[in-house]
């Protein structure tokens, strides 16, 4: 519900907020409401014969999210991560999705006549993945559809992720059963550990 007023305020008085981050010398910027949290980079669980640009799955507080990295997914040359690198987790309806980023630069408060739409740059040039442009003094900004980049990440792992929630399934209805099991590390922590190190290539190798 808070959301909801937020977002109503947000469109009523024409005003928008923004967490801009940077890639090299580019800046973007998500909608400060699909933003669930910022996370400093650690190294994520990789998926086997997954797209260039989604770098693994990462456990968050028991649920797996899958991680892309917004550099080879709007490719650009790749760099080695730094201490300014950090995961900006965004959540656009139920999907949960790690965005890799250079680093965050600010929150920015745009008026509704500081946007324009994304200029139509031709067949070579995709702008899909953008929703607008702001204007920030001298600084433009483009704006990140997060849906479409969310949707398109957990396609590419849907299967996997599909087969962990059965496991978690599976494991709640013989603990409620009453079943007594030796204690083990919490589920979601075992399998990527055990994908991490068998690197398996199909959901089948993850029981």
């Amino acid at each position: 519900m808070a959301a909801n007023k937020l977002t109503d305020t947000a469109r009523l008085d024409g005003r928008q907020q923004f967490l801009t981050f940077c890639l090299g010398k580019e800046e973007y910027g998500i909608e400060i409401l699909d933003v669930q949290e910022i996370k400093g980079y650690s190294p994520v669980t990789p998926i086997p014969n997954a797209p260039s640009h989604v770098k693994g799955l990462m456990n968050l507080r028991g649920a797996v999210v899958p991680v892309v990295d917004l550099r080879a997914r709007f490719g650009m040359p790749a760099q080695d991560y730094t201490p300014f690198t950090v995961i900006i987790v965004v959540k656009v309806g139920n999907k949960v999705v790690g965005l890799i980023v250079d680093a965050v630069s600010d929150v920015l408060d745009v008026n509704a006549d500081q946007l324009e739409a994304t200029p139509d740059c031709g067949a070579t040039v995709d702008t899909s993945f953008l929703t607008g442009l702001a204007h920030a003094g001298e600084r433009l900004i483009g704006l990140l559809e997060v849906e479409r980049v969310a949707r398109h990440a957990r396609a590419q792992v849907a299967p996997l992720l599909a087969h962990i929630a059965q496991l978690e399934r599976v494991e709640a209805a013989r603990s409620h059963a009453g079943e007594h099991r030796v204690h083990r590390p919490g589920l979601t922590q075992t399998r990527l550990r055990r994908l991490r190190e068998a690197h398996c290539t199909s959901p089948a190798a993850f029981c």
